[in-house]
């Protein structure tokens, strides 16, 4: 693609949105990079004129606030990362639109489903490989479950709220209201799919890794493997829920071998940028998706590779933090905030 785009990428704390920044961050692509976090690493990968603070995605000023730093910046192109924004930016989507900002998210019927795992499980079961799973609710039955199990959140991403229940009096802990889910203990290696799929839902690659090394639910250690099993199953998945753009489609081995998902995140993953190293680069593909240029079979090979992550460090004058910090405390203060102003 020839045009100059601006690029707004929301998240900028996690490295999700880095990752996207990175394969992006190419000279007619101007990225915008935004969060609720003044400290938020990604924020200082772009001149201060590009940082946006932003409510939290549950706030009532949330998309006010959005709309508007699209409006003002001129945002072409809208990429959220954080999982708790997608469905009120998806409820606004006609809003962005009409303003002139597209989204690279996918469809309303898409989120619905993996932002639930029980209404996910329920759904992939129909083409893929699933594990034992159930609602935990006060009627729930152990005797015919092994332990150990799993209790996981219906909602929610990362390792957030996950136990592996050992005895069955550690069970009491978790509440049994149906906001979590008992499944099976999974043995086996964890597996990681990045797929793509165009703007308009062909589903087009599938690039399996394993996941080597995690630290606090993100692969700090992972390989790109050749697995067609895996690699079928994903892109089957992908069409069942009718994915636009990029996935991540999490598995586990079981007991026999036998891959079954865990879960599915309609976004971009931290761990992209193995993806592009070995060939894919799936965010420059969504977008020139997005703009209507057809993507080719051969734009979608890769390559076996590893990668180790490290921290990296970004060095800012100590005065473009503390503008974001007074930014910060404007949006969650304004009042207390002009009273000190005034009375100094």
């Amino acid at each position: 693609m020839n045009q100059v785009v601006n690029i707004l990428i929301t998240g900028a704390g996690g490295a999700a949105a880095v990752s996207v920044f990175k394969a992006l961050n190419l000279p007619n692509i101007t990225c915008f990079m935004a969060d609720i976090d003044p400290y938020a690493a990604g924020l200082y990968l772009v001149s201060p004129e590009r940082r946006i603070l932003l409510p939290r995605g549950d706030h009532k000023a949330f998309i006010p606030t959005l709309l508007h730093a699209c409006q003002s910046n001129g945002i072409d192109v809208l990429i959220p990362t954080v999982e708790t924004e997608f469905l009120p930016i998806s409820k606004y989507r006609n809003l962005f639109e009409f303003d002139g900002t597209q989204l690279m998210l996918a469809p309303q019927e898409t989120l619905d489903w993996c932002l639930d795992k029980w209404t996910l499980l329920q759904t992939a079961q129909e083409a893929i490989p699933t594990p034992r799973t159930t609602l935990l609710t006060a009627t729930f039955d152990p005797t015919d479950w092994t332990l150990p199990v799993i209790a996981k959140p219906r909602k929610g991403s990362g390792s957030n709220g996950i136990h592996l229940i050992e005895s069955w009096d550690a069970l009491a802990l978790v509440p049994k209201d149906g906001s979590y889910i008992i499944q099976a203990y999974l043995p086996g290696p964890e597996y990681s799919v990045d797929v793509f799929a165009t703007a308009k839902g062909k589903v087009m690659a599938a690039v399996p890794r394993e996941r080597l090394k995690i630290d606090s639910g993100i692969a700090v250690a992972a390989r790109v493997r050749r697995d067609p099993t895996l690699e079928k199953w994903a892109m089957k998945l992908a069409e069942r829920l009718k994915l636009a753009f990029c996935a991540n489609v999490q598995f586990k081995l079981d007991h026999d071998g036998t891959p079954r998902l865990l879960e599915i995140n309609a976004r971009f993953p931290g761990t992209m940028p193995l993806t592009v190293a070995a060939g894919i680069n799936m965010p420059l593909l969504c977008l020139k998706s997005l703009y209507g240029e057809t993507i080719h079979a051969e734009q979608c090979k890769y390559k076996e590779i590893a990668v180790m992550r490290y921290l990296q460090e970004t060095i800012v004058p100590s005065g473009e933090v503390e503008a974001l910090e007074k930014e910060k405390a404007y949006m969650t203060h304004p009042d207390r905030y002009k009273s000190t102003v005034n009375s100094a």
